[in-house]
Parts: C-alpha cells; structure tokens; sequence
C-alpha cells in the first residue's frame, strides 16, 4: 500500500501517542503536545467539541497548556489530546487528502480519530454522547447536539418532502434517528436547532420503544400550516399550529413553534402520543371504553370530575389524551408542563393503563 504525504504524517502523528483511547493507551507519548504526560488523551466529548469549536472562533491563538486550563475551567478536566489535530484531519478526509485504505488504519489505531460518514454512525455516536455527558441543562445539550449537525450536514442525504398541512415541497437534510428519520429545512438554524432537541429527548427523555416507535418519520418545515387558517375561523380567535401528527408522522412548522428547548420537548411527545392512538386504536380519537375516554366522558358530563391536565387537553378525546400522555413524561423527567406538576389520581390510574394497553398491543 502507497500513502500520500498527508497520509504518512497523519500516521506518524497517531504512532506517536496522540489522541489515543484512554482505556488502552493512559500515556500521552513524548511530543505529542503535552511535554509533561500529565494529561491522558481521551474521547471527543461532545463537551469538549463545544468547547474548542468556541475556542477557535474567538480569534486568539493558545498554547495547548492554555487550552487545557480553559477546558479545566469549563470543566473539561481531560479533554482530547490535540483536539485541533483531529480537527485537521477530519478536513483532510472531506477535501479527499486521505486515500481510501489510508483511512482504515486511523478507524483501527485511533477510534477517535473517526470521520463518521455513515448517517447512522453520526446519529447512533451523537446520541451515545449525548446519553454519556454529565451536562443536565437541556438547552446545553441541545446546543452540542446542533453543532454536531452542523458539521455532519454533508454527509447526510437531502430531498424534498411536503407531509399534513405543508404548502409545497421543502429541500430537507433527513437523519435517522433510533427507528425514526428526522427531516429538517436545510439552511434553516431554528429547523437544525428543533432537530437537535428532538436527539435530545431520544437519548435524555426516557421514553417507552412502544411510544417512540409509534412515529416513523419526522419532518421540520420552515412553512406555517395550511390549516391554521380553517381553525382560525372555526374557533373564533388567532391560531397558529406548532405540529400535527396522527399517521405515523409528526410536522413541525417553525412558524408556530416556540424555540423554547422545553416546549419542543414536549410537542414531540405529544404528537408521538397521537402517534401511539393511532397504532393501539386505529384512530387519534382512541376507542369507546378506553382508560382515558372513560375519565374524559366523566369530565364532560360533571365538570366537578377530575378535568384534564390542562387546558388544551379539554377541547376533545384526542387531545386529552396526547396532552395526558406528554404531563405524564415532563412530570416524571422534574418539569412543569403547560401549568401542571402532576396528574390527577384518576388521570394517572388512565393513563398508566393506556400506556400498559400500548405496549401490550406492540408485542
């Protein structure tokens, strides 16, 4: 095998001990970047790739004892050796420097020195990240993952969707997303940041296979709803949909999606719930009899009766349901939803039976 110049230096600097798994190699080699080995090299955390990816756009060059205290500060104690060596290298396998079978020996002596081409690698590490960073703040975590698109973006597949209340077709960036697709506007940031969340509540959310696995594709339009228009007549009052969701899919339409982190949380799970009556009931608007209808029909007929969690949850069956459903999961993961801290008794006794009925119907 004949390597090209970028290709034997690339090697020799891996050879030398730099960037290499922790786990395996807990000495940084002489020269490497940290004269006195007292720093290990260790994983690209998503951390750390926030980190420097700010580092390098404020301009000042830094030695890497200056890095590494920065990264000590931001609470970064060990991040990876020479990360701005990574950082050349992954450009020097886009711009095609690296040959084929030159890149097989950085994906075996050095894992992190990885291009990730393969959309399902990108999305199945981002969210192994994601699961694995000790960061908690949801709008911390939404922006790693967002940077983590960003950079990713041309090795993912595009194409035109128009799904529910779309008016025309939209140019979109598709990633998977566990057993989902994700679609999102290309060259729209609040399209890209929505993205991000949603790998955030995947890896962070704790939610059920048979609820995430209702929904099938995902797609986040820059557009407004078509509908908007006929419930705006309908209710008497300016409305303005965030998401529909129903058959499978879920739309977005960042003309009414708040870029609130929390509340883009919570209307995927939302429309992920209609998702779920659908596939257990064959319609959003569930089944005579069921758990939730039953307390609903309580509600409707005696309005003394426990009401639904909140206000939304009162205009029919369905969305009862959906909004039971999504207070049950931002109340267990420590957060308020739409004014609620808890279910009622009756309600949580519906709706731990839908979610046990939805499982048992997956199987």
């Amino acid at each position: 095998m004949t390597f090209s110049k970028a290709g034997k230096a690339a090697l020799r600097k891996i050879g030398a001990g730099r960037a290499w798994d922790e786990s395996k190699h807990p000495r940084v080699a002489a020269g490497s970047g940290d004269p006195s080995g007292q720093f290990a090299a260790t994983t690209v955390g998503p951390e750390s790739e926030a980190l420097f990816d700010r580092l390098s756009k404020d301009g000042r060059k830094r030695t890497w004892k200056e890095m590494v205290e920065e990264a000590r500060l931001a609470g970064i104690p060990k991040p990876l050796a020479q990360y701005n060596e990574w950082r050349r290298l992954n450009n020097l396998k886009k711009k095609g420097a690296l040959k084929p079978e030159e890149q097989k020996p950085l994906l075996k002596r050095g894992s992190h020195l990885e291009v990730l081409t393969s959309p399902h690698e990108i999305s199945r590490k981002l969210i192994e990240d994601l699961r694995a960073s000790k960061e908690t703040d949801r709008s911390t975590l939404a922006s790693i993952a967002e940077h983590r698109l960003k950079n990713s973006e041309h090795n993912l597949t595009q194409g035109i969707h128009q799904r529910h209340g779309m008016r025309s077709g939209e140019l979109m960036i598709e990633i998977p997303l566990e057993r989902q697709r994700v679609h999102y506007a290309k060259g729209d940031r609040l399209a890209r940041r929505s993205a991000a969340g949603l790998f955030v509540t995947m890896a962070r959310g704790d939610l059920p296979s048979y609820l995430t696995d209702a929904t099938q594709r995902v797609f986040i339009s820059t557009q407004s709803n078509r509908q908007d228009e006929v419930l705006t007549r309908k209710l008497g009052h300016s409305f303005t949909s965030a998401a529909t969701g129903g058959d499978g899919h879920v739309v977005f339409y960042m003309a009414g999606l708040s870029v609130g982190d929390k509340m883009n949380h919570a209307n995927y799970i939302h429309e992920m719930a209609h998702n779920m009556a659908t596939r257990t009931y064959g319609s959003p608007s569930l089944r005579s009899g069921s758990p939730i209808d039953k307390v609903y029909s309580l509600w409707s007929k005696d309005p003394n009766m426990a009401a639904p969690p909140t206000v939304y949850g009162r205009t029919n069956v369905a969305e009862a349901y959906a909004e039971a459903i999504t207070t049950h999961y931002m109340v267990r993961g420590g957060l308020e939803y739409r004014g609620a801290y808890r279910l009622s008794p009756s309600w949580q006794e519906a709706v731990n039976a839908e979610l046990k009925y939805a499982e048992l119907k997956k199987i």
